[in-house]
């Protein structure tokens, strides 16, 4: 087995947005997730290629979370038949954290507007991470 799908969550939609965000949380056994320079690439594809902005924040057990925050025209499947159409203004913020027994992915996506009003929550959320 690859990766654990361990939770989404649906994020209220900010008012204008059509749609709320989701907020995804993948685990991978130690070294089957690709580690963080590799995955950020993968989600700069998904926003055409855009630039991240990146930094790292300390979790609750001491581990080195790399963040990761893009935002443009977003296209979650970039492959094959499932193809998505590219979603306009839409933002995602993700860390990656890197413990002894794997790889934990978590990230924030959907209207940049709904992504900016739980972004305040979301390093607090990976800085709790044990």
């Amino acid at each position: 087995q690859r990766a654990i799908l361990a939770a989404v969550i649906r994020r209220a939609k900010a008012a204008g947005d059509a749609e709320d965000a989701e907020l995804a949380i993948f685990y991978f056994e130690k070294g089957k997730g690709g580690g963080a320079d590799t995955n950020i690439e993968r989600w700069k594809k998904q926003f055409g290629g855009v630039n991240a902005e990146t930094g790292k924040v300390k979790t609750a057990a001491g581990a080195e979370a790399t963040v990761a925050l893009l935002s443009g025209d977003y296209t979650a499947s970039m492959f094959g038949p499932n193809k998505a159409a590219a979603k306009k203004n839409y933002m995602l913020l993700g860390a990656i954290v890197i413990v002894d027994d794997g790889e934990y992915y978590i990230k924030l996506t959907g209207p940049k507007g709904t992504v900016e009003k739980w972004k305040p929550a979301f390093n607090p959320l990976i800085g709790s991470f044990k």
